[in-house]
């Protein structure tokens, strides 16, 4: 049991958002607020600041990568994230490493691997509450 953050989770598929919010509720995460774009994500922000973003790659309106780099300018830091993906171009997930995600989950993913992702979370939110 994780104890519950606060969450945006960009996610287009109706489907995995689905899952994902199950899962997350299952482990006691239960302040999530769902958007399906980038563009709905960086609204969703000017008003709700989550602990954590959990967000896939790819979408119409753009890439995770570049929402990474986004709200770590624009946030400095203050907001965890986490990449879900398929994608197995090993280039790639190592530049949403270097952008600044706490974890990848690669899809599909087992809730072990969301707990230990949201683990990682609370270490660094932990680390900048000491700062």
């Amino acid at each position: 049991m994780v104890r519950n953050l606060s969450v945006l989770l960009v996610e287009a598929s109706k489907v995995q958002s689905l899952f994902i919010c199950k899962q997350l509720n299952s482990i006691g995460v239960v302040n999530i607020e769902h958007v399906d774009s980038i563009f709905a994500a960086k609204k969703s922000l000017s008003n709700f600041i989550p602990e954590l973003i959990i967000s896939s790659m790819y979408f119409q309106d753009g890439c995770g990568i570049e929402f990474i780099e986004y709200v770590k300018n624009v946030y400095q830091n203050s907001i965890a994230f986490v990449l879900i993906s398929s994608e197995q171009n090993s280039e790639l997930l190592n530049q949403v490493k270097t952008a600044g995600s706490v974890a990848i989950l690669t899809k599909p993913f087992k809730l072990e691997e969301l707990e230990k992702a949201l683990n990682l979370v609370l270490l660094q939110i932990d680390e900048l509450t000491l700062d």
